[in-house]
């Protein structure tokens, strides 16, 4: 005998998730959706208390990939990374402590140059990318009335904190969650991190230099519409 379950496609906003195929999908004008990650890159659990919700932290441009526990090889010397392009990205387990590691400063390390969805996806999976600026912004702009500490329960992004460039110790210690994005200030060398924490306040972002460390939380590439059998995260009454 079958068995047939009948759903229907979700037309109202705002934040679903989708447990079995870890997505978050989010739209805030009842059109226009988008599609995360349920979790931070690699991470292995959406339970943000959870230290499981960490997991990678990644020092801008450098695709490979320092768990949260490990106590990694370091280097205070820079390296020229000026030959690297986003199919032939940088990968080294080495952590630079050095504030600018990439001495010929390339920004198309993480695709801002190249510009497109699939040149920014390492090393995240086939068919998801890291956040660009326009992706930071629009899911700032379309939850600006939250507060930190919801938008990070609703969105299940851990208060993670950040690596420091110059010894691999924690900033920010269950204050703050910070994600990169591939947008890249050349004029002053500084780096945009996505998603700002800060206690009960509101969202925001920031700058950072490429040698700190910050977790990942890739985008869809094309957006997944959800049905009715998601669990609503997160709708106004």
């Amino acid at each position: 005998m079958n068995i047939y379950v009948w759903v229907t496609m979700v037309d109202t906003a705002w934040i679903y998730h989708n447990s079995w195929e870890w997505l978050i999908s989010f739209s805030s004008d009842w059109t226009t959706w988008y599609t995360i990650a349920d979790k931070n890159l690699w991470a292995t659990s959406t339970d943000i208390t959870s230290s499981d919700s960490y997991w990678n932290y990644y020092q801008r441009w450098n695709n490979y990939w320092f768990v949260y526990w490990w106590s990694p090889t370091t280097s205070s010397s820079t390296v020229n990374a000026s030959t690297y392009w986003p199919w032939n990205y940088y990968s080294s387990s080495t952590f630079r402590t050095v504030n600018r590691w990439d001495s010929s400063n390339n920004t198309n390390l993480w695709w801002e140059t190249t510009n497109t969805n699939a040149a920014r996806r390492w090393p995240c999976e086939e068919w998801w990318h890291i956040p660009s600026s326009a992706d930071s912004a629009i899911i700032r702009a379309s939850f600006w009335g939250l507060s930190g500490s919801n938008f990070s329960q609703y969105f299940k992004i851990p208060l993670a904190w950040i690596r420091n460039w110059s010894d691999w110790t924690y900033s920010y210690i269950w204050t703050r969650g910070c994600l990169w994005t591939s947008y890249s200030n050349v004029g002053e060398y500084w780096m945009s991190a996505s998603l700002i924490f800060v206690n009960d306040s509101s969202i925001s972002s920031t700058a950072y230099v490429p040698s700190f460390a910050l977790p990942i939380r890739p985008f869809k590439n094309e957006p997944v519409q959800p049905d009715s059998s998601r669990t609503v995260l997160y709708q106004p009454s």
